[in-house]
């Protein structure tokens, strides 16, 4: 069987991760496997820091791909780190500060369905966070779901060819019990995920841990571990004292991300959507139709299956009780539900419903037996 697995072991038990590493963090451990060796946990070179099965030797890295957001720096002789089991490297960070893991995998398809491993899953109640390769191709994560269900989750609809290299990233922010994590430098959003680390909306690349460390203590990463078949390289450990230290990106609220639209770089990064490429009428990943600007003005998230439109309407008396999708819209911003007596709209009268989050507004129907009703998303001076 070939699979991928990288475990991310803490203090108090294991989970299965990977960070963005930005240059503001603190290095913990750098790992390009310069040295030959036969055995990691024997050779002089690596037992201070690894254990496990494993060895070191020029790998086969034709497609070692060098596409944005990958490779990271790697030595010139071609070293990997093949393992054969599992292997350890001790990493450990400061408490509650927010850590960082980065490496190059050789994401390989297995032939029996995800799974936690065994040596792993007799300890279940300890395991934080995982990232595995299903026999589709496909990766998931173990974590909790928004309805507080522990299982594996989709990572996205991305099928990986056996045997080649991708650089998988996480950010560990331990005071909110998420992490972030990205494949290829692209954040990996679906709707099992959170749009930002404290969770107040769903559908973006913030995943919450499956079990979260109640001692202080033992918030902190301690070790990554890697199970499987399969070989690993330029491996990276940091921390940073908060998120948006690790990923400066996240602290650019303010500044468009490209021509023609409102969005910002830190909206796109926690949808999991890259800002090369895009403009105001690039398409939501979500097939919903709308671009990614409709869907940041709506308030929605890139992949929440949402449309901004009326889904239904009732009669109260002499008042229509017009019902839409609600979400948290950005700051600036506000709903608007027009009604005209005809279908262009001329001479419309708006009635604001910012603030509205039962996805529900009362308007009064008036004298006339027919009236038309729309919704539109406007800012807060109009």
């Amino acid at each position: 069987m070939k699979e991928t697995r990288v475990l991310l072991a803490t203090a108090a038990g294991c989970a299965l991760v990977a960070a963005s590493v930005r240059a503001a963090a603190t290095s913990i451990m750098e790992q390009t496997f310069s040295t030959t060796t036969s055995d990691i946990a024997t050779d002089a070179a690596y037992s201070s820091t690894w254990s496990g099965t494993g060895s070191v030797a020029p790998g086969n890295k034709t497609s070692y791909a060098a596409s944005a957001g990958q490779p990271m720096s790697d030595d010139s002789n071609g070293n990997v780190l093949t393992v054969s089991g599992k292997v350890t490297a001790t990493a450990e960070t400061t408490a509650d500060n927010v850590a960082t893991v980065d490496m190059m995998v050789q994401i390989a398809k297995p032939y029996d369905a995800l799974e936690l491993p065994s040596s792993e899953a007799a300890d279940e109640t300890t395991i934080q966070i995982a990232v595995g390769v299903e026999t589709d191709g496909k990766l998931k994560a173990y974590c909790t779901s928004a309805a507080g269900a522990k299982g594996w989750y989709s990572l996205g609809n991305t099928e990986y060819v056996a045997d080649t290299w991708h650089r998988v990233s996480f950010t560990f922010d331990y005071t909110v019990g998420r992490c972030l994590i990205s494949v290829d430098g692209v954040a990996a959003a679906t709707e099992n995920g959170y749009v930002t680390a404290d969770g107040t909306t769903t559908g973006g690349a913030w995943y919450k841990l499956a079990n979260v460390p109640a001692a202080a203590a033992d918030k902190k990463l301690s070790s990554v571990s890697v199970v499987g078949s399969t070989s690993i390289d330029s491996v990276v450990v940091k921390y940073s004292a908060t998120a948006s230290e690790a990923m400066p990106a996240l602290a650019d609220g303010d500044s468009p991300a490209y021509t023609g639209g409102n969005v910002t770089k830190k909206w796109l990064l926690e949808q999991g959507i890259s800002d090369s490429g895009v403009n105001s009428a690039t398409l939501a990943p979500d097939n919903s139709g709308m671009t990614l600007n409709g869907k940041y003005v709506a308030g929605y998230t890139a992949v929440d299956n949402k449309k901004f439109e009326l889904q239904d309407m009732e009669l109260s008396g002499e008042n229509a009780v017009v019902k839409f999708n609600p979400a948290n819209i950005p700051a600036g911003y506000k709903y608007v539900i027009e009604a005209a007596d005809n279908p262009s709209f001329s001479g419309a009268s708006a009635t604001d419903v910012k603030g509205t989050t039962a996805g529900s507004a009362t308007i009064s129907m008036g004298s006339d037996n027919v009236k038309y009703y729309r919704i539109k998303v406007a800012t807060d001076n109009q």
